[in-house]
């Protein structure tokens, strides 16, 4: 039986052709999934709210999560997530075991897991996956588990369940010796904008003033010193946007004493230009 690398997973086949698809998605953050991220349910991506476009296959492969009982790869993601079908697809045709784990579709399996030994099994139609051999977990695209899975209980207890399968895929990190793409861990400083401008500062790249506060003085100072500045969410979960004032800070910042229960992010408007070298 043919071994999968998780180093070989970037050259798997090309992306099919575009009649061949059922539909199309954009990336997100998975990690917000894994911390909550301020809701129940981890936003899809547009394309899956769309109607989707037939299909010239009968039956569509997401809609078989794909089990052994001794995989070498975790597919952590979701049952409408288009590229890992087509991973799945070459998995099965170089013999590869695999475990495809569509993470809303969780309570439907008998899930045991010993941490401190590094060990985990799940079941499912009497079908028993022991994760013990897993060298490699894509952490793709999982979601959290439906609110069909929560009858009979308030929002706060379908609050708490969620958060509890969150804990089980967070808890997966305890296999030993798999190589995860891409650590959950990663993709959260990826994500965190205070964590890439003082990487990008230490590395020599120019970077715009920023300020962080939920002070309305220091916003005033900034503001006085940058009058075209924007504010921005300090995270991309924030309803806030991203504006920049039309007035002066005096009067764009009336408002500021409402938003001191949450910081926000100023930053100096800088606009790009090329230069001959």
């Amino acid at each position: 039986m043919a071994n999968l690398f998780c180093s070989e997973l970037h050259a798997i086949k090309p992306l099919p052709q575009e009649n061949e698809l059922a539909t199309t998605t954009s990336e997100m953050n998975c990690w917000s999934w894994l911390t909550g991220a301020g809701s129940l349910r981890s936003i899809r991506p547009m394309a899956d709210l769309a109607p989707r476009r037939p299909t010239l296959r009968p039956e569509r492969i997401r809609r078989i999560a794909g089990s052994s009982p001794d995989p070498l790869v975790l597919i952590l993601t979701n049952e409408h997530d288009v590229s890992a079908d087509w991973v799945v697809r070459e998995l099965r045709r170089r013999g590869v075991p695999y475990l495809r784990l569509n993470t809303e579709r969780l309570p439907q399996y008998a899930l045991v897991g010993k941490p401190a030994e590094g060990k985990w099994r799940v079941s499912r139609d009497g079908i028993t996956s022991v994760l013990d051999s897993i060298r490699g977990v894509w952490f793709r695209r999982p979601e959290v588990p439906g609110d069909e899975y929560f009858a009979g209980l308030s929002r706060d207890e379908i609050a708490v369940a969620s958060d509890q399968w969150r804990g089980v895929v967070s808890g997966l990190r305890s296999l030993p010796g798999a190589k995860w793409i891409n650590p959950p861990e990663r993709n959260a400083l990826g994500e965190t904008k205070t964590v890439q401008l003082q990487l990008a500062s230490s590395l020599g790249f120019r970077v715009p003033d920023t300020l962080i506060t939920n002070s309305g003085a220091e916003a005033f100072d900034f503001m006085e010193r940058h009058p075209s500045a924007v504010v921005k969410a300090i995270t991309p979960t924030g309803s806030r946007g991203s504006s920049t004032p039309r007035d002066s800070p005096n009067g764009f910042l009336k408002g500021f004493a409402s938003w001191s229960q949450s910081p926000s992010s100023f930053r100096k408007r800088s606009v790009p230009s090329l230069t001959s070298g």
